[in-house]
């Protein structure tokens, strides 16, 4: 997605599951040559049947990776519930569906 952000997506056999993983990587990891230094990592996994939930949570994490303080305030949080709050809490359009 971008220097700093990373969504890899797996899609499972069944129906009903959908996760989001949000996993911070302060020393980078290796996406291919071009993104050598991923530090924000979303991972998507879900059923074929979940993907309304899986497009709107791309949506979701493109509106706050373009937030111009992401990456320091990823960089800064000192826990998984911060690191948390910061993407569901973060200010972006929301659908009422």
């Amino acid at each position: 997605m971008s220097h700093f952000v990373a969504v890899p997506h797996v899609v499972l056999d069944g129906k009903g599951i959908f996760r989001i993983y949000l996993v911070r990587a302060a020393e980078g990891v290796r996406f291919g040559d071009l993104h050598p230094g991923i530090k924000a990592i979303f991972i998507l996994i879900g059923t074929k049947d979940t993907r309304n939930l899986h497009l709107r949570a791309l949506a979701a994490i493109a509106q706050v990776a373009q937030y111009s303080g992401f990456e320091h305030s990823w960089l800064s949080a000192r826990t998984h519930r911060e690191l948390r709050d910061m993407f569901i809490l973060s200010q972006r359009p929301r659908s009422s569906q």
